[in-house]
């Protein structure tokens, strides 16, 4: 094999690898093995002098298949994230022509740039272990080929400009006595730097979080997977992936793995009220909220009364996979949580749901456990939820086209006119059973085949002035699950009847032996609840069963006969590279800070044994010593002071539960919020300490039961403390005064 040789298979096998990583980023398996085939071929009918009528008809098949690409996908340019996946394609065929025309420095350069694009098209859109791999690969060959070819662009200049037979023109023998062995040193030392570079970008330029989209965000956007929340403003296509979001294991009450006879429905996020303006569902607000501190030992029940577990309870275990949320997803109904690591969670009475406090710190959640009732008893219900003595007002629905297509398909069904004024309030039990026989009338109209199934809704045209549960009920009627859902309960609000939708994850597929169920992203799926009780709420899910759960099964991976031996390297690929952000950047250089404190612990104390031994051998005189000395106070005084400068802004930070991202917002709540970080101080002094995962209202209820007057106090300071904090209000010297008044009246409370 020639030079030449040797530098067209480096190149040839960069384009097989940057399709590749192209292909899996998408995924897609049969352009993945196509871009090899080609790759291998166009390597063999070159070895072999393809002739030219075979050279014809693969570039004309390729040229016809870039023809075709484009006018398939020439529509869907109104969609911005559809674009890269368009030029990628594009550029991937003419990556596979360029390898069948006769080769030349040029089109080597041609090549190396076509797989870079490949290759940065791939890194913006997947973090998967195989695309990672793929680039790490492409960055390696990159560098070799890139040297490669400056050095035969420059034997080709030296030899005037001629290429020769092979196309490169002179060879790199001339240069030096020993080319060969200098260039690849060359290579090594430039591969090592490259690594090296790359390694610290990332641990220096740590990847910003993704940021949580609505489902149907922007227009004709693509999404896919789970979404907090519902956005009817625009249309947009749902691209089925198969990227495992969780893995659930489901324990039966003796403690062993059960199969469920149902699909799973893993709740998490509630949505009651829409807005016309924004075409937005919305949660409620959570003032009735509960604050859980779990402990890795034990459960921690989700009431302040025991529940009876005689109701076939069972264990939820989840582990998360890839992109962390901070909503908890559990099966109805859930009675206690357990978190592998000490979490604070929030606990919604109302809708049964849970999540993590911090936001922020989700990414850190590796997984946690549940104890649920599928089917609760009506006290577990009460005890959960806590409904309200009085019975709750009936709803009502804010787009008048909706409400009037309510009213015509209750009257058609036989139904009083839910306008009638005339008629008598029901009571609790009728209304709890109108509500549930007005649902039922509604999920079949919207089960009939006049509506149809799709996640494509490039077709789905807004209309000045309709609203767009109007536009499916009466004028498309096609869409995806949330169409489906906000049309019910839309429809049932309407009606006077109590429903909500919910988001989470529906599973069907329970095969595994071990319990063990593999939650994807097209699990995502959206549902409605109605309300039948005091504290019951069914479920009605009007989306069309078959259709969705075909779509879903359509999405398994081909690695799942094998990922026992997948999974754990992916895991660690996701936890500890693809989800590299600011906090794990923070922990790794905090890590590496403590690793050099005791280095240089070790260095000072050699420093000083060896200074002893040098003093009492007489080496030094005393004003040598007296220098030392000098220099040394001097330098301990600059470091304590900087140290007690450093460990007071981290105390401050850490009591005020501030983050390193938003610098002028940290500043100045520290400064505002000085007085709640004096006023804990004071509270240590005297013997109260704040444990970290309880929040500031609990903390002043257990005050109370030592000091009453001090509780009084601190609970105003903490009102402050919040309307600075989380309120974002800014305090003028009058209230920073008044505030410092307060920390003193703390104090005189406390002796």
């Amino acid at each position: 094999m020639t030079k030449d040789d040797g530098l067209r298979l480096r190149l040839t096998l960069l384009a097989v690898v940057a399709g590749l990583a192209f292909a899996l980023a998408f995924p897609s398996i049969p352009l993945a093995a196509s871009s090899v085939a080609v790759g291998v071929w166009s390597w063999r009918t070159r070895a072999t002098k393809m002739t030219l009528p075979t050279r014809r008809l693969v570039m004309g098949f390729c040229l016809v298949t870039i023809a075709g690409g484009v006018w398939l996908g020439w529509g869907q340019l109104a969609t911005l994230e559809a674009v890269p996946v368009l030029v990628g394609y594009v550029v991937l065929l003419l990556l596979w022509v360029r390898q069948f025309l006769r080769r030349t420095l040029g089109d080597e350069r041609q090549i190396l740039v076509m797989s870079g694009v490949l290759i940065v098209i791939a890194a913006l859109e997947s973090s998967d272990l195989l695309v990672g791999g793929c680039v790490l690969a492409c960055t390696l060959l990159a560098v070799s080929c890139t040297i490669r070819v400056h050095v035969a662009t420059h034997a080709q200049g030296a030899d005037g400009g001629r290429p020769g037979r092979g196309g490169f023109g002179a060879s790199v023998d001339a240069i030096g006595a020993h080319p060969e062995r200098d260039l690849r040193r060359t290579i090594f030392a430039s591969t090592i730097i490259a690594l090296g570079l790359t390694l610290a970008i990332f641990v220096f330029f740590p990847r910003s979080p993704i940021p949580s989209r609505s489902f149907l965000g922007a227009s004709h956007e693509r999404e896919s997977g789970f979404s907090e929340g519902i956005s009817l403003r625009e249309p947009r296509r749902i691209d089925l992936t198969d990227q495992e979001v969780m893995l659930v294991q489901w324990l039966g009450p003796d403690g062993k793995p059960a199969i469920l006879a149902e699909p799973l429905r893993l709740r998490g996020q509630v949505l009651e009220r829409y807005d016309p303006a924004t075409q937005q569902w919305h949660p409620r607000d959570r003032a009735r909220n509960l604050f859980l501190v779990t402990d890795p030992t034990s459960f921690t029940t989700l009431t302040q009364e025991p529940i009876d577990e005689r109701f076939n309870t069972y264990t939820q275990r989840v582990t998360l996979r890839s992109a962390p949320s901070p909503v908890i997803f559990s099966a109805w109904a859930p009675i206690a949580v357990r978190g592998i690591t000490s979490q604070v969670f929030v606990f919604d009475p109302r809708s049964a749901t849970l999540r993590a406090m911090d936001a922020e710190s989700a990414g850190d959640l590796p997984g946690y456990e549940l104890r649920v009732q599928p089917a609760p008893s009506p006290e577990t219900r009460r005890l959960l939820m806590r409904p309200s003595a009085a019975l709750p007002r009936r709803p009502s629905f804010p787009v008048a086209a909706v409400t009037n297509h309510a009213r015509q398909l209750l009257l058609a069904a036989g139904e009083p006119d839910p306008a009638d004024t005339s008629l008598p309030a029901l009571a609790a039990p009728e209304r709890w059973e109108r509500n549930e026989r007005i649902a039922g009338i509604f999920e079949r109209e919207l089960l009939r085949s006049t509506y149809e199934y799709t996640l494509d809704l490039d077709e789905f045209t807004l209309m000045e002035g309709r609203d767009p549960i109007d536009l499916f009920l009466t004028t498309h009627r096609f869409g995806h699950c949330e169409y489906f859902a906000s049309a019910l309960a839309a429809l049932c609000q309407a009606s006077g009847v109590d429903a909500r939708i919910v988001v989470g994850f529906v599973v069907d597929d329970q095969s595994a032996d071990d319990g063990t169920i593999v939650v994807r992203g097209a699990n995502a799926h959206a549902w409605v609840e109605v309300r039948t009780g005091d504290a019951h709420w069914k479920t009605f899910d009007p989306t069309p069963a078959a259709a969705a759960m075909s779509d879903a099964a359509r999405a398994s991976a081909w690695t799942d006969s094998f990922a026992w031996l997948t999974r754990p390297i992916e895991d660690l690929w996701r936890r500890q590279i693809a989800r590299f952000d600011a906090r794990a950047q923070t922990s790794l250089l905090s890590r590496g800070a403590e690793t050099l404190r005791e280095a240089a612990e070790s260095i000072i104390s050699t420093v000083v044994r060896t200074a002893v031994r040098s003093g009492s051998d007489g080496v030094f005189g005393l004003a040598a010593w007296a220098w030392i000395a000098s220099v040394l106070v001097s330098v301990g005084v600059a470091l304590a002071i900087a140290m007690i400068v450093v460990r007071r802004v981290r105390h401050r930070r850490l009591a005020l539960g501030l983050s390193r991202r938003d610098r002028a917002r940290a500043r100045a709540a520290m400064r505002d919020g000085a007085f709640y970080v004096d006023a804990l101080d004071a509270l240590a002094a005297a013997g109260l300490h704040r444990p970290a995962p309880i929040p500031p209202r609990a903390f002043v209820r257990r005050i109370a039961e030592r000091n009453e007057a001090a509780a009084h106090v601190f609970g105003t300071i903490v009102d402050r403390f919040y309307a600075v904090r989380f309120g974002a209000r800014r305090l003028d010297a009058s209230e920073r005064e008044s505030n410092a008044a307060l920390v003193d009246a703390l104090r005189l409370s406390l002796r």
